[in-house]
């Protein structure tokens, strides 16, 4: 009985080993585009000011949109 459960055992774990790696690497991506865009809005917050405001916003309203960053 033993040597027919070690197989189906092992394919389980491998599975999820797999499940695990690709949520990982999905988390870090995810991670990723945040800080770069907590990045860009940094830099465009320090390097603007008065009319200039508006027109840093839409540059980082089409970066959010282009990065389908939510």
């Amino acid at each position: 009985m033993a040597d027919f459960l070690s197989p189906i055992v092992a394919v389980v774990s491998a599975a999820i080993a797999v499940y695990a790696a690709y949520w990982a690497r999905r988390s870090a991506r995810g991670t990723f585009a945040h800080a770069a865009y907590e990045l860009a809005r940094a830099l465009h917050t320090d390097h603007t000011a008065g009319a200039a405001t508006a027109q840093a916003r839409e540059a980082l309203e089409h970066f959010l949109s282009t990065a389908h960053y939510r």
